[in-house]
């Protein structure tokens, strides 16, 4: 059967509630379905010669189909038109370093001309600009006088690993600031130690600081000017206002002896920068989980045109082309392997650590590493479309959305750095006010405010931990799209499994055929059979022609013509000039009053030769192997075996079936599209957060509909994009992991929220001064110490979702 998916803007101008039965009428169309919450229409088609295009000049043609401007569903397909004419431009920026800086980029570009919206992400470097006639330089020329670098991404290809290379050149920059402030400190405390001479020493101290401030200080003064004209601050407005308050009281305060701080300004600068250079560090421990590492060959295969051997990039090999994957190394393009066994691991996405031993004709993706012999393999998927590049891409996507409770800091942190440029402002005058004490008493924990506040804390709280998280549940086999998703999955209490292909695998088995007329030999029958089953592509044709290749059944020079599909009943054809049909249950109850028993709970298919009903196939699905410990998992987990549901389009008899196997005690059968969604909702009217596990088209809304929605291995491209999580293994084994990966990731993530705040609300006003009649005070250096250790304790926490236990 052919699948055709229609987007909806492609039928502006006609009313979406005639177009199912203009199409069903044609000859060929067997189900039109209207997916409001994809876009699509999909359009199951019994005649393969069927096109979009011919699908869509039939609805123009016919009279009464085309809608009235005003109605609601041309409103729908033009607002959908609308919002695909929309530009993206993905841009990767230098520069940004924390929470303000994401939301100083998004105010600077949200205030260009056709920008609709601007999602900046700290984590990956990167920003994604939405808009119409958006010029491109026009946004790269504002981040520019806003102190940033950006640059348009023309590939998308190696997106993490783009990444870990911007974090690489950070780690590299940082590095040098603090070792070059590092040996400036060291030469100024020799020279203070000696000062044989006042005057020179003092001069050759100015020297060794000011070299420091403007070489390792001077690219955050730069920044904070730039963001100034916008009226924006972040970090680097915090520290180049500590650092420079420092420097500048060190010369105001020389005559009082206190020559002392012109330390202050080098160590701070270089213990900010030593402590982002260990975040720089952590981050690309994180992002390095999710990159396969660099092998020997770069981007270089080998290729084998007519025979022979060549070196190739990788951008040059097309789909077709065979490669040689040689003893150890990474497999770069997915193809099918067409020489030579394969013994390759593919830890990289299952987080299996056993090498697996593929066949000849079998797939192998990008990312697998050869263990054994060099085999060959021909290429299916070109560079920047393997299933490792796609994983990736969903990945970054997800990394974009930003959960409830990261939605709340990032307010915050919106605020944070004016609020305590204010704060540091009230200190100061607080101190000359109500201190009685002198200038330079009120100068310290002024700048010991401006350098202790840390709102990268409160920005990485959420975006690290579920950037491991994720990667954690690619190694357990599940791509997480949508991080809220991983926040709400410990929550939910109601469990709705489809059936085939989530608790039993998606391809039939022939359990039995009999032949109901002993006077038919029953090779001949089969090889009737299998010739008209050639002519179908559903699963229950492949099943059958399995079965009769197990036999070494084959159709041979068997003519067949006529062959068509009897919507919702079966198949029929002529064969070797005899009529051949093979039909449900339903269709030989009516038609031929067989009598159905339905205890089996096997799927039947009726074989009439001639108007007669001369055999009949039983096929069943098995569960996966696990499934009933699964299910009883997730039955603990809910509190009750009720909440755990099985609801599934197949009939009555097979659900239940399938349901004892599983251990299933509610079972909802027969199902629709449109049951499934109202089933979902009816759940969610009594407060109960719902999730779906399904893999096919008439899933795709419910799991869309669901808080949860979980594809299976598998699933149609519909049902893939509809869901939050992905699973990249067959069966449910992964699932009962990720509720506990959700539990450990909220956990994880509340606690860096709560140091983030506990940290902030306690050491400002320890910094201060507020606690200096108890002796607890703190000078600036240290406080730069406790602000850097700040950020890296969060980054530190959220790697212990990494290896952390899930039992």
């Amino acid at each position: 059967m052919k699948i055709i998916e229609v987007p909806i803007e492609r039928l502006n101008g006609i009313d979406l509630n005639s177009v199912p039965g203009v199409l069903c009428n044609l000859q060929g169309v067997s189900e039109v379905t209207i997916l409001e919450i994809t876009g699509q229409l999909v359009v199951y088609c019994v005649d393969e010669t069927i096109t979009m295009e011919s699908l869509l000049e039939t609805l123009q043609q016919v009279d009464g189909v085309t809608s009235n401007k005003n109605s609601p569903q041309r409103k729908q397909g033009e607002m959908i038109a609308d919002r695909k004419t929309e530009e993206l431009i993905h841009l990767r920026i230098r520069g940004m370093h924390c929470a303000s800086c994401e939301h100083a980029i998004e105010t600077v570009v949200s205030s260009l001309p056709g920008v609709t919206s601007v999602k900046a992400e700290v984590i990956t470097g990167r920003a994604t600009v939405t808009g119409t006639a958006v010029a491109t330089s026009a946004v790269t020329r504002a981040l520019s006088r806003a102190g940033y670098q950006a640059e348009v991404i023309a590939s998308r290809s190696n997106l993490f690993g783009n990444i870990r290379d911007m974090h690489r050149r950070n780690e590299v920059k940082l590095r040098r600031r603090w070792v070059l402030s590092l040996l400036c400190v060291v030469l100024l405390v020799f020279s203070l130690w000696s000062q044989p001479d006042y005057e020179f020493w003092w001069a050759l101290v100015l020297g060794f600081a000011s070299a420091v401030q403007l070489i390792c200080g001077g690219p955050y003064l730069l920044s904070a000017l730039r963001l100034a004209r916008y009226r924006q601050a972040n970090m680097d407005t915090l520290i180049a206002l500590g650092t420079t308050a420092a420097f500048v009281g060190a010369l105001v305060f020389e005559h009082h002896g206190d020559y002392h701080m012109l330390m202050e300004s080098p160590m701070i600068l270089g213990v900010v920068s030593f402590g982002k250079w260990l975040e720089s560090l952590s981050m690309n421990r994180a992002i390095g989980q999710l990159v396969l590492k660099a092998d020997s060959q770069g981007t270089v295969l080998k290729v084998l045109p007519g025979g022979s051997f060549g070196e190739v990039c990788i951008e040059q090999v097309t789909a077709g082309m065979e490669i040689v994957v040689r003893a150890g190394e990474r497999v770069q393009l997915d193809g099918d392997i067409t020489g030579g066994e394969a013994v390759v691991s593919r830890a990289w996405l299952t987080g299996e650590a056993k090498a697996v031993r593929l066949s000849p004709g079998e797939a192998v993706h990008a990312g697998a590493v050869n263990e054994g012999d060099s085999f060959r393999v021909t290429v299916t998927s070109e560079a920047g479309s393997t299933r490792y590049d796609q994983i990736m891409e969903r990945l970054e996507k997800s990394l974009g959305q930003r959960p409830q409770i990261q939605q709340l800091a990032d307010k915050v942190v919106s605020f944070f750095v004016p609020a305590l440029i204010l704060l540091a402002a009230f200190t100061f005058t607080g101190w000359l006010l109500w201190g009685d004490t002198e200038l330079v008493d009120a100068w310290r924990p002024t700048v010991a405010v401006l350098v202790i506040a840390c709102p990268c804390a409160l920005g990485l709280a959420t975006p690290v931990a579920t950037l491991v998280s994720g990667a954690r549940a690619l190694r357990l086999g599940a791509l997480v799209t949508n991080p809220v998703a991983m926040e709400q999955l410990a929550k939910i209490r109601r469990f709705l499994l489809d059936k085939t292909g989530t608790l039993t695998a998606p391809r039939l088995d022939v359990q039995e055929f009999e032949l109901l007329d002993e006077s038919l030999d029953l090779a001949y029958l089969l090889q009737l059979v299998g010739a008209l089953e050639q002519q179908f592509t559903h699963p229950i044709a492949r099943t059958i022609l399995d079965y009769c290749a197990g036999r070494e059944i084959v159709a041979g020079p068997l003519a067949v013509s006529a062959p068509e599909t009897i919507p919702g009943m079966g198949i029929r054809g002529v064969v070797d000039d005899q009529t051949l049909s093979l039909v449900n249950d339903a269709f030989a109850a009516e038609q031929f009053k067989m009598k159905i028993h339905a205890e089996g709970g096997g799927t039947r298919s009726w074989v009439v030769l001639d108007g007669k009903v001369v055999g009949c196939f039983t096929m069943a699905a098995s569960c996966y192997p696990g499934v009933r410990a699964v299910v009883h998992e997730l039955q603990e987990h809910c509190g009750a075996t009720e909440q755990v549901v099985l609801a599934s389009g197949d009939n009555d008899a097979a659900c239940r079936q399938t349901a004892m196997l599983a251990g299933i005690n509610k079972v909802h059968s027969e199902m629709t599209p449109e049951a499934k969604v109202d089933l979902v909702k009816s759940f969610q009217a009594t407060g109960e957060l719902v999730a779906i596990v399904g893999d096919g088209i008439n899933d795709a809304v419910a799991l869309a509909e669901a808080d949860v929605g979980i594809a299976a291995f598998g699933g149609t491209d519909i049902a893939v994009q509809s869901a939050d999580i992905v699973m990249l293994e067959p069966g449910l084994d992964a699932v009962t992991e990720l509720i506990a990966l959700s539990q450990k990731t909220r956990m994880i993530i509340r606690q860096n929220l709560v140091w983030a705040f506990i940290y902030n609300l306690s050491a400002i006003p320890v910094a201060a001064g507020l606690f200096s009649s108890v002796g607890v005070t703190l000078t600036p250096v240290i406080a730069a110490c406790i602000m850097a250790t700040s950020s890296i304790l969060v980054v530190l926490n959220s790697l212990r979702l990494s290896r952390i236990s899930l039992i």
